[in-house]
């Protein structure tokens, strides 16, 4: 064991005495890179909470502790004690038991192991991947219809990354946010689809960045990251009213520490000049910034918050739109262009849908 590794231990195992004398926790788990045994001493520590509360979304937590980033997604006890929910069976089939004094994480996670790579549970996995992309497509459609072409080639990209993820999971690779661009190529490698991937790079408009686009798109972000924070505070009992769900979204994106995390990932990508892995992780991370600012600054106004119309809300704040401008590259954006990205993203989505079952057979 290395000194970083030793002190890395030392650090979260002191967090693990503390947080588990919560009683509201039922089992806690290690997943990620350090799950997958492929963590360097960089990496962020990624725990999984089980928790006994009735609760139904994701909730998310992202700690400083020792200078150790802890991200922590908490989930309630009821999407793995009978049934497991698809949406954790990555995090399940990756993660390492650290607490779990009833043995329902144990018992999940060898049930996920048994099962996670049979046609049925893929079946069940990418199913919920292509809904989500025609979720992400018809705001697409919509924003175009609405004259709003930044929207709609902003969500014609994010409409394909579910589908895509599809071909990461059936070729066995980790669905990760900072390694999506790179699994994606070699899924696309393994399973003879080279072609849809470079329509796909081409259509979220990440072909050709270069070093110089992602500085001043780290810049860019940094600064809308700041804006949004401010506002955040400022309105903070209008976050107040949201969905809990909502709101602690708003939590985890507004705190110095996420702003940290996202930054030292990016760097990271950033050094090993994988420009377009880093381009898509910021774009990413900078949609859901958007969409909670504008969702708030909706309610601010006393108007219903309407994602086809995200970039035309966003005008109305002209730093924060000119800052996603140049993080999405949609300076030179026409019509022409916002339909082409809705056909191109539509084309992806619909060969991925066709062939998915043919591919699932054929590749396990």
């Amino acid at each position: 064991m290395t000194a970083s590794e030793s002190r890395i231990n030392s650090i979260l195992g002191e967090f693990l005495r503390d947080l588990v004398k919560q009683e509201t926790i039922s089992a806690v788990g290690l997943y990620g890179s350090w799950g997958r045994y492929e963590a360097s001493p960089q990496s962020d520590v990624d725990l999984l909470i089980v928790d006994r509360r009735s609760f139904d979304y994701k909730y998310l937590e992202l700690l400083d502790h020792g200078d150790l980033l802890i991200d922590i997604l908490r989930i309630p006890r009821k999407w793995i004690d009978v049934t497991v929910n698809p949406e954790v069976d990555h995090v399940l089939f990756e993660s390492i038991v650290l607490h779990d004094p009833e043995g329902v994480l144990e018992r999940a996670r060898e049930w996920v192991a048994e099962n996670y790579r049979t046609p049925g549970r893929i079946d069940v996995r990418t199913e919920h991947n292509l809904i989500l992309s025609d979720s992400y497509l018809s705001r697409a459609t919509s924003a175009m219809l609405r004259g709003d072409w930044e929207s709609a080639a902003v969500y014609a990209a994010f409409s394909m990354d579910p589908g895509v993820e599809v071909l990461i999971d059936i070729a066995s690779l980790p669905v990760t946010e900072i390694s999506f661009i790179w699994n994606l190529r070699r899924a696309s490698e393994g399973l003879g689809l080279l072609g849809l991937y470079r329509t796909y790079l081409s259509t979220a408009r990440l072909t050709g960045l270069k070093a110089d686009d992602i500085s001043s798109s780290i810049k860019a972000f940094e600064e809308s990251w700041r804006l949004v924070s401010s506002f955040m505070e400022e309105n903070r009992r209008v976050v107040e009213r949201v969905h809990r769900r909502l709101r602690n979204e708003i939590s985890y994106r507004t705190t110095s520490t996420y702003l940290k995390a996202v930054l030292a990932r990016v760097r990271r990508v950033v050094e090993e000049r994988n420009y377009m892995e880093a381009g898509h992780y910021l774009r990413g991370n900078h949609l859901r910034l958007l969409e909670e600012f504008s969702e708030i600054s909706a309610r601010k106004r006393g108007r219903k918050f309407d994602y086809p119309s995200l970039f035309k809300s966003l005008r109305e704040d002209e730093e924060i739109y000119r800052h996603a401008v140049e993080i999405f590259d949609l300076r030179e954006l026409d019509e022409g262009k916002a339909k082409e990205a809705i056909e191109s993203a539509r084309s992806v989505i619909s060969y991925i849908r066709r062939n998915r079952k043919e591919l699932i057979a054929k590749h396990l």
